[in-house]
Parts: C-alpha cells; sequence; structure tokens
C-alpha cells in the first residue's frame, strides 16, 4: 500500500487550485507573523473583539473605530496578492462578523483575483451577509471556461444556507460537467445541501472505481461526510475499497464505514438469500480476478445468520490469501458462536500483520463487529502506537465504541486532531462523529481549535462536528437495494 507523498491534499480540493488552504502553502498564505496579527488585530477591533483572547468575545468589546476600519481596509486592498488572501482569510475565522466588519468584504469580491473574491464571498455566506452578492461572485465564477474556477465555486457553493433552490439548481448543471473533479465538487456539495440526492450519490460511486486513486479518495470521504446511509449497493462498493492500494482511500472507506454501520445493523444483514445467489458469490469468489472477488466478498454478510451454504462458504474463506475476503467471512460469522475462535484469530491475525493494508482492514471491519472479544480490543489497543496516523485513528474509533472512557485512546485521538498531517487531523476531526466528544474535554479544545485550522477540509470536519452534523446524527438503516 503506497504511503508516499501521494497523500498531500489531493482530495481536499484535488488539483484544486485553493493553495492558500492547504497546510503545505500556509507560509506563503500568511505572509508574516506580523501581517496575521495586524489583520487579527484590526479585524477584532471593529467586530468587537478583544486581540488578547483570539477568536473569542471580549467581556468588554472595543469600540468599532473608523480608525480601525481604515485599517482593515488598507489590508484588503493591499498591492501584495498573497496578503489580501491572507487579510480575508483570516476575517473568515474571525467569524461571526458584525455588519460593519462585513461591509468591508463588498469590495474584495470585485478583487481582480479569483481566490480573493471566492475567500471573500465563503466568509460572506458563512456570516449570512451580503448572500446575493456573494452567490453572484460564485455563480460567475461557475460559467468559467476554467475547471479549476468551477471546482472552486462547486465546492464553496455546498456551504450556502439560502437560496438553496437556486443553488441546487446550478450545481445539478454541472453533475455532467467536463471535467470529472468539477462534477465530484458539484456532486458533494449537493449532498451537503440535500442529503440523498441520487443523482449526486451516482456521481461520486462511478468515481470509487476510477483509475485515479484522488478520485477515489475524494469520492469514499464525499460519501461519508453525508448524512444519509446509501443503499447496501454503494456501501458494498465502498466495503470493496477498504483494500485500496491507496492509504488514503482505505483509511477513508473504513471511517466511512464505520460511521454507516455506527449503532446499526449491517448492509443486508439477515436478508433471505436465494440457492441462485449464493451459488452466483461462490462463483465470483472462485475468480482470478482481485477485484471481481472483493466484490464478491463483501456481500458475505448476506443470510450468513440462517442460510448453511453460506456459512460453510464463509468458514472457507476465513483461511483466504486475500487480507479483504478472510474480514468479510469474519465479519459474516461474528455472530456465530461456534466459530468465535476462528474469528478472533483471523482479526488479530489482521492487526498483528506488517502489512499496513491489513492493519487497515481489520480495524475498519472490527469496527463494524456487535461486539469484540478481549484479545480483539488488546491487538486494537496495540496498534495506538503504530507507526501511521491512520491505524492510530482507527484504533481509537474501534476502541472507543466498546471502551468509551478508554484514556489512552482519547488522548490520542485528540493528539492526532492538534498535531497530525492535514489528511490525519481532518480523518481524526471526523472520527469524533463516533464517540461522546463532549464529555472529554481534550477532544472539545481540540475539535474548537481545529475549527480554525488553516487546512480547510479539517476546519470543515471540526465545524460539522461541533455543530452536531454528521452522518451518525441523522443515520438510517443501510437499505436492501441490490
Amino acid at each position: 500500500m503506497s504511503t508516499s507523498k501521494t497523500l498531500k491534499t489531493r482530495w481536499f480540493l484535488p488539483v484544486v487550485t485553493f493553495r492558500n488552504w492547504s497546510a503545505e502553502s500556509a507560509s506563503r498564505m500568511v505572509v508574516s507573523k506580523s501581517a496575521w496579527a495586524l489583520t487579527l488585530a484590526a479585524a477584532g477591533t471593529v467586530a468587537g473583539w478583544s486581540t488578547a483572547i483570539p477568536l473569542a468575545r471580549a467581556e468588554n468589546p472595543a469600540p468599532q473605530s473608523a480608525t480601525s476600519q481604515a485599517a482593515l481596509r488598507e489590508l484588503l486592498t493591499q498591492a501584495d496578492v498573497e496578503g489580501r488572501r491572507s487579510a480575508v482569510l483570516e476575517m473568515a475565522a474571525c467569524s461571526p462578523l458584525p455588519s460593519k466588519a462585513a461591509d468591508l468584504l463588498l469590495e474584495p469580491l470585485q478583487d481582480s483575483d479569483v481566490e480573493v473574491r471566492a475567500l471573500a464571498a465563503m466568509c460572506l455566506i458563512q456570516n449570512s451577509q451580503h448572500t446575493d452578492a456573494a452567490l453572484l461572485v460564485l455563480s460567475d465564477l461557475l460559467d468559467s471556461e476554467s475547471s479549476e474556477e468551477r471546482c472552486l465555486s462547486a465546492f464553496l457553493l455546498g456551504h450556502a444556507t439560502e437560496q438553496q433552490d437556486f443553488v441546487e439548481s446550478r450545481l445539478t448543471r454541472h453533475l455532467s460537467d467536463d471535467d470529472a473533479v468539477v462534477r465530484m465538487h458539484a456532486a458533494e456539495s449537493l449532498l451537503r445541501l440535500r442529503t440523498g440526492n441520487d443523482s449526486a450519490t451516482k456521481v461520486l460511486a462511478d468515481s470509487l472505481v476510477s483509475s485515479d486513486p484522488a478520485s477515489r479518495a475524494f469520492a469514499v470521504h464525499a460519501l461519508g461526510s453525508d448524512t444519509h446511509t446509501p443503499s447496501a449497493t454503494i456501501a458494498y462498493r465502498v466495503a470493496s475499497r477498504l483494500a485500496d492500494d491507496d492509504l488514503d482511500v482505505a483509511a477513508g472507506s473504513a471511517l466511512t464505514l464505520l460511521v454507516w454501520t455506527h449503532g446499526m445493523g449491517q448492509p443486508a444483514e439477515g436478508a433471505v438469500v436465494s440457492e441462485a445467489r449464493s451459488e452466483q458469490i461462490d462463483r465470483l469468489l472462485g475468480s482470478e480476478t482481485p477485484a471481481t472477488r472483493r466484490a464478491a466478498a463483501v456481500r458475505l454478510i448476506e443470510g450468513s445468520v440462517d442460510n448453511s451454504r453460506m456459512r460453510e462458504l464463509c468458514r472457507r474463506h476465513l483461511r483466504d490469501d486475500d487480507s479483504l475476503v478472510r474480514a468479510c467471512a469474519a465479519l459474516a460469522l461474528c455472530n456465530s458462536q461456534a466459530d468465535s475462535v476462528a474469528v478472533e484469530t483471523t482479526m488479530v491475525g489482521l492487526l498483528e500483520s506488517r502489512s499496513l493494508s491489513d492493519n487497515i482492514v481489520g480495524l475498519g471491519t472490527m469496527g463494524r463487529f456487535p461486539k469484540v472479544s478481549r484479545p480483539m480490543l488488546d491487538a486494537a489497543r496495540r496498534q495506538l502506537d503504530a507507526e501511521h496516523a491512520c491505524t492510530r485513528t482507527l484504533a481509537s474509533a474501534v476502541i472507543l465504541k466498546s471502551a468509551p472512557r478508554d484514556a489512552a485512546a482519547l488522548d490520542g485521538l485528540a493528539a492526532e486532531i492538534r498535531e497530525g498531517t492535514p489528511e490525519g487531523r481532518s480523518l481524526a476531526a471526523r472520527t469524533c462523529q463516533l464517540v461522546d466528544w463532549q464529555k472529554h474535554g481534550s477532544l472539545v479544545d481540540a475539535l474548537k481549535a481545529a475549527s480554525h485550522d488553516s487546512h480547510l477540509r479539517t476546519r470543515l470536519a471540526a465545524g460539522d462536528v461541533l455543530a452536531g452534523r454528521s452522518a451518525n446524527a441523522e443515520i438510517q438503516r443501510v437499505g436492501h437495494t441490490k
């Protein structure tokens, strides 16, 4: 499994464009500490905030002086484009803004630089001020000949809370955009605006089988952020990506499956399976093509409780050469007392493997067990010290499902949110959907800090959790659509 620098912020606005928002360019985005401090100071004064209490309301608000407004206007209109981008971005970090501060963003909406205009529109939209003007700017960008500008607009429109019918209509047209990345951004935004959008889900589902790992990673994370649990067919497609060669795709698939199955049964669990269906799954598992075998393996859970043929099929594949096939067989037999030892041996073996791929497959599957044995839980705890952040985060999720107050898992999750890579911080923030984070001060503090992260996806993930917007908040049982 690849652990190379392909993990850069690809699915976080892949090949787009919003250079300012990647942690890799933070030093370029924030021109200097003094400029950053000056922007915050000016914005804080205009907003009535104390600059001694960053991003928090002061008990005695400072006066909204004309001098402060003039200083902030100067920063927003300076000749250096990087400085203008930084100034607008830091104003966004100061939200909510009063009307006087928001008024100052009307000029950046007309800026010659696309990113300054987009940043200003984002800031106004998140503050629900001058939204008509902001939406007009983003709508114009959506018609741009530049695919990068269309991507940027499509992404930001997903955060609009007003004129949703207009916004959805504009985004829907771009589900058939010539550029695949624009299509994916439009689909993700449509799912944020209205959950369960079948057309948007189809675009992302098609991207799961793309030859481009960045497209697969984007799709799996976007599907996992939807607050509507998809059909079993979509869940199966995501499950088959647990063994993806790309680390980000595999880890994202694992977390998405954990969120979808949190507190409910597995896809198609207990469904009546005909003999023809059993024979079909058995035949496909005999294929020489790994993708075909994995697509069949994720369906082993169908009828495995009551169908003797399916049970025997699962038992046979507990010793399969493919780790995903073994894991799926173990998941299908997890409620069988007669197979408990064999299931435990299989799962512990996956977690103790030296293969990162096996570890992710094991953790992503173990987290979907209704109950795990002590040896399995101990194996997950050992992964808290793993070399790779994604396995540490997934291990925390598995442990906290069985032991909600486990200090090591809680501290580890908080540490990943605070100190991890951009992708690691975002993954850890999303994992908080699965735990009662409000009861743990370290997680609360980490999420609040992450809600102002320089990395946009981390900021949004933390903000969604803090606001109670998560797939788990509105979870529905996965459908049985095949």
